[in-house]
């Protein structure tokens, strides 16, 4: 079974026909692999990653099941766009497990955690540390929302 590489971009087949695009561009050793969603969706599958290099992303990078996506055949490869100087941004996490408002929240860098108790404004668009599930995944490029962006 191929592995994925970083750089590798896969299509994603949506619910409504449609098909999303992202790129494998990072891996954390002890967490997992994480991607960056394009905001291009498309009526037609692309064939190829060209295109996408300048294409704006529809979210922050995210952590996913990849090898779920790559074993399953969920997601297509169709293509290689090298990643350089990718910087893994910081993410967000609490251990509440509800919407609502938590006092408990953490700010993770890869190399440390920061408790930092209530969280402030300019750090409410930092993603949730998480991993996504491909339906998941799949749900939020739908929706364009989720439900971290009510946890605060």
């Amino acid at each position: 079974m191929p592995k994925a590489r970083i750089g590798d971009c896969f299509r994603i087949p949506l619910p409504d026909g449609k098909w999303s695009y992202c790129q494998y561009v990072y891996r954390v050793e002890k967490f997992g692999d994480v991607v960056r969603v394009f905001r291009q969706i498309t009526t037609e599958p692309l064939s190829s990653h060209d295109g996408l290099e300048t294409e704006e992303l529809l979210f922050p990078p995210v952590f996913v099941a990849l090898v779920a996506a790559v074993r399953g055949k969920l997601w297509q490869l169709i293509g290689n766009i090298p990643v350089e100087e990718f910087v893994l941004p910081r993410f967000r996490f609490t251990m509440g497990t509800k919407p609502g408002t938590y006092h408990d929240w953490r700010i993770w860098n890869e190399r440390k955690t920061i408790n930092i108790g209530n969280l402030p404004a300019e750090m409410r668009s930092l993603e949730l540390k998480c991993i996504w599930g491909c339906e998941a995944l799949t749900e939020r490029i739908v929706a364009g929302t989720y439900r971290g962006d009510r946890m605060f």
